[in-house]
């Protein structure tokens, strides 16, 4: 991704000092060099996200963008694992995942805490209904 934009994006390459984060070629590295307020700061005056599933998918949902600028920051996020993209992703991410692409991988393979249906029957009544107010849900409570 890094190379196919090189010099029409700058991308800055973020992560803390003791974690695996190899150096990538063409961007601002700032591994290592950036507290909790700088990276703020620094996801505030960017236009765009481009990361895997961590704090920074969240930051760039909850961080205001800068005034003139569209309403909602551009976010992809790249991800593996096995929970869906409705857990992980905001309405306006992009969200690429290999769930269900790679051989042998499951599309959706339950946690052993996953409810059968007698258990999910038993504890729905407790579940708190809809908000009178607010968008409509998304995903039904049992999905989340």
């Amino acid at each position: 991704m890094v190379d196919h934009f090189r010099g029409k994006i700058l991308f800055v390459q973020i992560g803390a000092k003791g974690d695996h984060h190899p150096p990538l070629r063409g961007v601002l590295d700032l591994r290592g060099r950036t507290d909790v307020r700088q990276l703020v700061r620094l996801v505030h005056h960017s236009v765009g996200v481009l990361c895997p599933v961590t704090g920074v998918m969240h930051l760039a949902a909850a961080v205001p963008v800068r005034p003139g600028r569209p309403q909602n920051r551009a976010c992809v996020v790249v991800a593996g694992g096995r929970e869906p993209a409705q857990w992980e992703a905001y309405p306006h991410d992009q969200f690429l995942h290999t769930l269900g692409a790679l051989p042998g991988m499951p599309i959706k393979e339950p946690y052993p805490s996953t409810l059968t249906n007698a258990e999910w029957k038993q504890i729905e009544p407790l579940v708190p209904g809809p908000k009178l107010f607010g968008r409509p849900p998304r995903y039904t409570k049992r999905a989340i």
